[in-house]
């Protein structure tokens, strides 16, 4: 039966799944992921890294794309200084959007010292995040990339974050593929202090745009 939106209708194939779990550093991981669901071509994928801090996801793969790295923090290599949950750019433009906030606290203990984020905390963030905006800035066919670290016990609450964002991303975003990162050698059921994050390994949620998040929007201010 022929689709009554044709115009909404993604003419891509999606890839193959990649094995669940990937070993290696972390750049090295990410462009084994992002090559994968989204090869290099001419010309290039564009992709918006709304976290983009020092680029250190792009070490090994940055040739192949153009990347418009977003940030707060100003002394970060960056194209803009913007937040993530209002992107500066105009809709349906990315074929990619990345997505690695600071799901830990860092050894100053506090999150936002590494992207002077407006939030020093996991539910902060969580409410923080924006798949509806990152849904207007992507193609039909994009894609959203996001890391995010397996749980996080903060303050007697505990989050299983890849199932909340599944869920919270729901209405614009469907998850295609899970990826496990698995840090160097080191055992899964591997902890920090308190508060407790799974550091050892974290995961890479490969999501396409929902049906309804497809339906074309009104455009911002051009790239």
């Amino acid at each position: 039966m022929a689709s009554l939106f044709p115009d909404l209708v993604s003419s891509v194939a999606r890839p193959d799944y990649l094995p669940s779990v990937q070993y290696g550093g972390i750049a090295e991981v990410f462009a084994r992921v992002v090559t994968h669901f989204l090869p290099p071509r001419l010309p290039r994928p564009v992709v918006v890294d709304v976290t983009h801090r020092i680029g250190q996801f792009w070490d090994r793969c940055r040739d192949g794309y153009r990347v418009i790295g977003l940030d707060l923090d100003r002394s970060c290599p960056v194209s803009a200084v913007a937040d993530w949950r209002s992107v500066p750019i105009c809709s349906g433009v990315a074929d990619l959007v990345v997505f690695d906030p600071p799901w830990s606290q860092n050894n100053r203990g506090a999150a936002r010292d590494k992207y002077t984020s407006p939030f020093n905390s996991v539910g902060q963030l969580l409410d923080a995040c924006a798949p509806a905006e990152w849904a207007r800035v992507a193609k039909l066919d994009g894609l959203l990339i996001v890391r995010c670290m397996t749980s996080h016990h903060e303050h007697g609450v505990f989050f299983d974050l890849p199932h909340i964002l599944k869920t919270r991303f729901a209405p614009w975003w469907t998850t295609y593929d899970e990826v496990m990162y698995a840090h160097g050698t080191r055992k899964p059921n591997q902890t920090m202090n308190r508060p407790k994050t799974w550091k050892c390994h974290s995961w890479f949620l490969i999501m396409e745009k929902t049906e309804v998040a497809k339906v074309p929007q009104e455009k911002r201010t051009k790239i």
